[in-house]
């Protein structure tokens, strides 16, 4: 099922980052900003887009309102495909540390495929999408 997406801005994207529990990784809702960073709105979740690396490529984060917890994978699904489309993107990566089962659980469901790790303290699942792929849907 396809939702409903809508580019927003940092401080519009607070709101989906005030639950502790979507502060992985040091992220603090009130120091998000606009610049180099790229806003998605769909319902409960927003996606945060950055470049990653080389042109083409981009790094995904998500935040989820408490509300919308269980309720997630469609619209996070859909915002992959409009940023894909947004920015004609070739790649669309993730790091995730692997303690955290349920973002990893959903990454699968929403189509990214694991292509590597990083031996940090908490190891860190690398992963990758490519809409139209098998593993991107």
């Amino acid at each position: 099922m396809k939702h409903s997406v809508k580019k927003i801005t940092a401080k519009e994207a607070m709101a989906f980052f005030q639950d502790k529990s979507q502060r992985i990784g040091g992220l603090d809702p009130e120091n998000l900003h606009d610049d180099g960073l790229l806003f998605y709105a769909s319902g409960p979740v927003c996606g945060i887009a950055h470049y990653g690396f080389e042109e083409g490529v981009w790094m995904v984060h998500y935040g989820v309102k408490r509300e919308g917890l269980g309720k997630y994978d469609g619209h996070m699904l859909s915002i992959l495909k409009e940023h894909w489309n947004a920015v004609k993107a070739k790649l669309i990566i993730g790091w995730t540390p692997e303690s955290n089962k349920l973002a990893l659980s959903i990454a699968k469901r929403i189509g990214f495929k694991v292509v590597g790790y990083l031996d940090l303290d908490d190891r860190i699942v690398m992963q990758e999408w490519k809409k139209g792929s098998n593993h991107g849907r």
